[in-house]
């Protein structure tokens, strides 16, 4: 890799890479495919001693390698009791100059990854989710934005940005990895619903067992 190695989002209908039937477009969607490749988490993995730091260095090599376009604002990990485990990011890798135009493909893309029967049954599209509903419509999140798009396409449709030049990672409940985690949204709250989920795995505190404070 040269220094005009470019790994932003280039605007292009088709995707970048197809695997498992499922389509990529971005680099932290392929990076985060290629990591959850490596193999299944050690024995004894947990929120607090794997899965957690592991998002963390996810989310800075995404930073370093897509340099000066848009980074993701979220990171997340989902795993499940077998050790397999699915890295994603939110919407990102893009030029700060693309058009919107471009910016609504992306997004068709992305909610093409997670549209389902349950989903469409539930009532939901890529103009109507919990997140615009609750807000007005146009400042509302819709299906697919999320970092949790191509991980919950995985696990349950198949089975911020101030951390990420921190030097280490910091197992403390008031440091600023686990300080910065977020519940999931309205939308992938009801994602988790309709694939069967249970919604009490996924909350902030749940792993958090024997953190210093």
């Amino acid at each position: 890799m040269g220094p005009t190695t470019s790994f932003l989002l280039p605007p292009r209908a088709s995707p970048v890479l197809t695997y498992d039937k499922v389509p990529y477009w971005a680099l932290p969607d392929l990076l985060g495919l290629f990591m959850s490749k490596l193999g299944r988490s050690p024995a004894g993995a947990n929120k607090r001693n794997f899965y957690l730091p592991l998002t963390a260095v996810y989310g800075m090599w995404c930073k370093k390698l897509i340099g000066e376009g848009v980074t993701p604002y979220v990171f997340q990990c989902t795993w499940n009791e077998e050790g397999d485990f699915f890295l994603g990011a939110s919407r990102g890798a893009y030029s700060l100059h693309s058009e919107r135009p471009w910016l609504a493909v992306v997004d068709r893309a992305r909610f093409g990854v997670i549209k389902s029967e349950p989903l469409t049954l539930a009532g939901w599209s890529l103009a109507r989710s919990p997140c615009m509903e609750c807000r007005k419509k146009k400042d509302g999140t819709p299906f697919g934005r999320c970092a949790e798009t191509y991980p919950f396409c995985k696990l349950l449709k198949t089975c911020g940005k101030p951390y990420l030049s921190s030097p280490h990672y910091d197992d403390r409940l008031s440091g600023p990895i686990w300080a910065r985690l977020w519940k999931p949204c309205l939308n992938c709250k009801e994602l988790i619903r309709i694939h069967g989920g249970k919604y009490e795995n996924f909350l902030v505190a749940t792993g958090s067992e024997g953190a210093p404070p």
